[in-house]
Parts: structure tokens; sequence; C-alpha cells
């Protein structure tokens, strides 16, 4: 792509948006696991990375992305049967004191979130998440990203307007370029779109769809 600087100020290019729709027939976005790439860039994968978590915040969302490669953390959680009220004390007082259950939080493993946010710079807009990809998976990203971050010697940009316009258009091409789509068993989409099948006349489709 020549040229993949905006014409206005008021618009931001996407990049690192993974697959989220059950529905294979019309997928579009990429996953990650075409673009692992342990030799890309290692001499500046720590600016990139550093690069990534310092952009400037755009939007929130109300859910957790999750890791598409199944990594997990652990937490603190109640036990499935658990009783609120069972284990509940009274004070001296009368009152009820709920806190004296949390001797029942019991640590488990579970699935990782990995941001909520989506960050941007003055061309480029993000996920929150994008960064555990590059430095974790060594995912690699668009070369016309790091340059733009090189030119800004990595230092971060101010946030966008409010009226930000926010364009998938170069992710869709480069990702079709670079990551050609599978079924990638650590992604809820294609789970859900594996299990609907299952229903289906049509069987399930091959591992490598």
């Amino acid at each position: 792509m020549a040229n993949v600087v905006p014409s206005a100020s008021s618009s931001r290019l996407l990049i690192g948006y993974w697959h989220e729709s059950p529905d294979e027939e019309t997928v579009l976005l990429p996953h990650p696991q075409p673009l692992v790439a342990p030799e890309w860039n290692t001499s500046l994968r720590a600016e990139i990375v550093k690069y990534l978590n310092n952009g400037a915040l755009y939007r929130a969302s109300r859910g957790l992305s999750y890791c598409r490669f199944g990594c997990t953390q652990k937490r603190l959680q109640r036990p499935a049967d658990y009783d609120p009220y069972a284990a509940a004390t009274a004070s001296a007082s009368g009152a009820i004191d709920l806190a004296a259950g949390e001797s029942q939080l019991e640590e488990v493993e579970g699935e990782m979130s990995n941001g909520s946010t989506d960050l941007c710079d003055d061309i480029w807009c993000w996920p929150e998440g994008l960064a555990h990809y590059v430095e974790v998976h060594h995912v690699r990203v668009p070369d016309e990203f790091v340059a733009h971050a090189v030119s800004r010697h990595f230092e971060p940009a101010p946030p966008p307007s409010r009226g930000t316009e926010l364009d998938y258009s170069f992710w869709l091409e480069w990702a079709r370029l670079n990551a050609p789509f599978r079924f990638e068993p650590h992604c809820h989409a294609c789970r859900e779109s594996r299990q609907h099948q299952r229903g289906s006349p049509h069987g399930l489709p091959p591992d490598d769809a």
C-alpha cells in the first residue's frame, strides 16, 4: 500500500483486531497465530511494546478481551456451592458481616484478561492487548506502523478527538495478505461456529478451514 497516512487528522487506521464473529462465512478479521515471527524486529521489539502500552486512550469497552493463544492467570473466586448467607456471621451489634465469607475464596487458573481499551497515536489505533501479543507471543505488526513509531522516536501522541473516524481498510487488506484465516481452538468465535455446525447437515469444516 503506497500511502497509508490518512488524509485527515480526524481518522485513524486500525491494527491488531482479531476474529470475533462466529460466522466463518463472512469472517474478515484475522487470528494472530499466522503472524508469529520470533526473529521479527528483535532489536526494536521492546520499544514497540512500550509504544503500544503508551498509546493515548481513545475509548473503553465494558467487556474484557482474552488472549487468542489461551494464556491463563490465577484469580480468586468462590466455590460453586458457596452460600453467602451461610458464610455470613452476626456481629455483637446484630449486623451481618458478609466479609466473613472471604475465607471461602479459592485460587483457580482461568482465562487471562487482555485489556478493554483502545489506544491511539496520531495515525494508528489498536487494542490495549496488542502489546501482549507482540511481547509474549512475538506477533509482528505492520512495518508501516513500526516506521511511524520510529519517526516519532517512540514518543506518545496526544489523545484523539471525540470525532475521530476509525478505518479498518488497511488492516483487512494487510491481514488478507499476511494472515490467512483458519480455525483456531483458542478463538471463542471459531469454537462457537464449530459447535453450531455440529447440528448442520453439512457436518464440521476441516480444521484448516
